[in-house]
């Protein structure tokens, strides 16, 4: 599967909890009393935090998100400690701020304009792209055609009512609507929103 990037909701108050932590020892315990799915034994018997486990995934942003970097400057580490921070760097987890989730917005905007913008050129931008103007617009409506008349059972609708995300594509264009719906229903007053890989 590999790492991929994630907007995560967890309990404000679960947050304070978590940046009264020092140690991996006070983290585990805290969190064997507020989300015990997340704790779990490593090979050696030593307890860690699954931090996946801890909130509600709300997106999932995917392999190589390039706008992650700028994601970062939008927000303050989960944990106040060096010991934690340090040994859960490769999630590297951070509250955002709401320019955080407003700037990926504006980042899948501009992409999905640049997808068109290219289209609409008769040589492509892409060094790697040789084909003709006709053959990418034709490729582009193929792709896109199987997302609204599926092959393999998939639908860019989510019609399930037991799950709040309005799409199932990966496509920026719908990306772009189900961060809307977030950004727009997000409790800001009592939920953190976090930002992480695994």
């Amino acid at each position: 599967m590999g790492y991929r990037q994630y907007i995560y909701e967890f309990d404000k108050s679960l947050v304070e909890g978590v940046r009264k932590c020092k140690t991996e020892d006070e983290l585990c315990a805290f969190l064997e009393k507020t989300s015990p799915n997340a704790v779990e034994h490593d090979f050696d018997g030593e307890k860690y935090a699954k931090l996946y486990d801890i909130g509600t995934e709300l997106y999932e942003f995917g392999k190589y998100f390039e706008y992650s970097d700028e994601m970062y400057k939008h927000g303050d580490s989960l944990f106040m400690s060096e010991e934690l921070n340090e040994r859960y760097s490769d999630y590297g987890p951070i509250v955002l701020d709401p320019d955080g989730i407003l700037g990926a917005i504006e980042f899948y905007r501009k992409k999905v304009a640049g997808i068109y913008e290219d289209l609409l050129r008769e040589k492509s931008e892409n060094e790697w792209d040789d084909r003709s103007q006709f053959d990418r617009l034709l490729s582009h409506a193929r792709d896109y055609l199987h997302w609204w008349k599926p092959t393999y059972g998939y639908s860019p609708g989510n019609l399930n009512v037991d799950n709040p995300c309005i799409v199932n594509s990966w496509l920026y264009e719908h990306g772009y609507f189900e961060l809307i719906r977030i950004y727009k229903t997000f409790d800001w007053e009592n939920k953190s929103m976090v930002f992480m890989g695994w």
